[in-house]
């Protein structure tokens, strides 16, 4: 059993937020306690007896060094994914760096290792099993301590809704960007709304608004509820590794209170039409959808109520944490006898030659991975920049 998780991560990206808090709530519930560490900041004695490493999404060169030291001591890891890296669409831009023969070698390294290898759906663990069949599933959640009660709706003339997602979620929103204007010419009292997913091609309109992608998980639900959306769009493109994604969306809008419109699509299948939000993109278009909102105020007022329920019944905390504590009673901590094994593995070499020519390695894995993704100029580009921030102390 476990007595300790050091979440071993590459940067606080929104899904590491999200399981600092479901750890964060295990601690404070249990007598689990929890870290986390960035690669980069990682120390030998951050191993100790009872800790199990656990690596979020990073296939970063450091996380490549990190677990062939731990494989070496004997001393399992567990590793979390959230996105088919596989099925990636190769035009987009992290599509393209996820299919860099490099990167994809240490994803297959990392993954392969794992012990064991942690999916957030059903299919992308039955996905993933191929690759390890040490692989088991835990269900997403959402933090009600963002909303702990029902958010109200404000009194204003105009109906308001909206999509916020990552910069890369571009592409999905312009599959219904056209129905999206349509709408706002045919209804002076609707406006629209974009968070993060900014693409300069997509036409404008003058009641619609973009707002800057928020790298704070925390900072982004709490702006995303002060906008108050009556209705949020949780479209899904064509590409393969979307039927893979959880129910983010249907989380988020169930929890601050927006009626959700999502894709007819395979993470949105715990919806249920007309009660806890509407599907589109099949046989009811996108329009359509935000038209019958826009109609029946009593019809969103039962929907947002029923889908805040049915997400705080289902995915909130307390629902949720118990699978996760069960799983981490169930795998072992490090070994009082393994700890200085681990300690001596991932320590840097004790030679101060030794220990540069392993910062040359990194680099040049570094380099020849950033060559690969974004060419020759744009690497330069970003090596004089580095060089300039090191020199100027940054």
């Amino acid at each position: 059993m476990a007595g300790e998780v050091l979440l071993i991560v590459e940067a606080r990206i929104a899904t590491v937020e999200l399981i600092e808090q479901l750890l964060a709530y295990l601690s404070e519930t249990t007598p689990l306690r929890s870290r986390t560490v960035l690669l980069t900041e990682l120390r030998p004695d951050d191993f100790a007896a009872g800790t199990f490493p656990l690596l979020v999404r990073t296939v970063d060169p450091l996380a490549m060094r990190v677990t062939s030291a731990l494989r070496r001591a004997r001393v399992p890891y567990g590793f979390y994914l959230d996105d088919n890296f596989w099925l990636l669409d190769p035009e987009a831009e992290i599509g393209r760096h996820y299919s860099v023969p490099q990167v994809r070698k240490r994803l297959e390294a990392i993954v392969r290792g794992a012990s064991p290898l942690i999916a957030s759906t059903p299919l992308l663990r039955d996905f993933l099993r191929a690759k390890n069949e040490n692989v088991i599933q835990l269900d997403s959640f959402f933090d009600f301590g963002f909303a702990p009660t029902m958010p109200r709706r404000p009194a204003r003339r105009a109906l308001r809704g909206g999509f916020a997602a990552s910069i890369q979620r571009g592409p999905d929103l312009r599959n219904v960007i056209d129905d999206v204007l349509t709408v706002l010419e045919a209804h002076d009292d609707v406006e629209f709304e974009i968070i993060g997913a900014r693409d300069d091609t997509l036409p404008s309109h003058p009641r619609m608004r973009w707002f800057p992608y928020t790298h704070s998980y925390e900072e982004y639900i709490a702006f995303q509820r002060s906008r108050a959306w009556d209705f949020g769009l949780a479209p899904l493109g064509a590409a393969a590794s979307n039927r893979y994604k959880t129910d983010n969306k249907y989380r988020e809008y169930a929890a601050l209170g927006v009626v959700g419109i999502y894709q007819d699509a395979a993470p949105y299948a715990g919806v249920r039409d007309g009660e806890t939000g509407l599907i589109a993109g099949g046989t009811r278009s996108w329009r359509e959808a935000i038209e019958l909102l826009i109609a029946d105020p009593a019809l969103r007022e039962r929907i947002r109520t029923e889908a805040r329920a049915d997400a705080e019944r289902r995915r909130g905390l307390p629902g949720v944490a118990p699978q996760w504590g069960a799983f981490f009673e169930s795998v072992p901590g490090i070994d009082a006898s393994r700890v200085e094994r681990v300690r001596h593995e991932v320590a840097p070499p004790p030679s101060v030659r030794a220990r540069a020519v392993l910062r040359m390695q990194l680099l040049w894995e570094y380099g020849m991975t950033s060559v690969a993704d974004v060419g020759v100029r744009t690497t330069a580009i970003k090596t004089l920049r580095f060089l300039g921030n090191r020199m100027l102390g940054r």
